[in-house]
């Protein structure tokens, strides 16, 4: 693996699957976890790996700087974003950072940044707006009048909405060939 070698981080743990990533992190307790875009219900993942208890730090390693991933990754609660082709030397230095507590996302441009607020419903829009202004969810709730758990059980909502459309465009782009007869 590419952080083997890198000062300071050690690889406690690799999982194929977001259930297996679950279970390895509440069984090791990691500082920081970095996650695949590609990773299956990465967005539940990273939204879970924060509900637990010490929960770690995280970085969604993706293969472009999309839009839709890295408003994703705010709205589940990650702490960074990290393009796939980074140098190990780039991602071993963001995981430290992100580690000790920096917020590590590419600026949004105006364009993307309504476009994700077109994404979704719109009562919805407000907690994407703030999110991604980077409000602290307590105090989003507070905000409006939502509990904790009602804001969480919305953020749950807003990816699956994001998560419908991205399906929706891979499935435009990569149409599935129908069988002949």
């Amino acid at each position: 693996m590419m952080l083997g070698c890198q000062r300071q981080i050690r690889v406690i743990a690799t999982a194929e699957s977001s259930n297996d990533a679950l279970s390895l992190a509440n069984e090791h307790k990691p500082q920081a976890c970095v996650v695949s875009a590609t990773l299956d219900d990465w967005p539940g993942l990273a939204r879970r790996l924060k509900q637990i208890d010490g929960p770690p730090r995280m970085l969604i390693y993706d293969a472009a700087e999309d839009a839709r991933v890295i408003g994703a990754a705010i709205i589940a609660g990650a702490d960074g974003t990290l393009r796939r082709d980074a140098r190990p030397e780039e991602l071993a230095d963001v995981i430290r950072r992100v580690t000790s507590g920096a917020m590590l996302f590419p600026s949004l441009k105006p364009g993307e940044f309504r476009e994700l607020l077109d994404c979704v419903d719109d009562h919805d829009r407000a907690i994407v707006a703030m999110l991604l202004e980077r409000t602290h969810p307590d105090h989003i709730a507070g905000i409006l009048g939502l509990s904790a758990h009602a804001l969480r059980r919305r953020r749950q909502a807003i990816l699956q909405q994001l998560n419908a459309l991205r399906t929706s465009d891979a499935n435009r782009r990569h149409p599935r060939s129908e069988p002949h007869a």
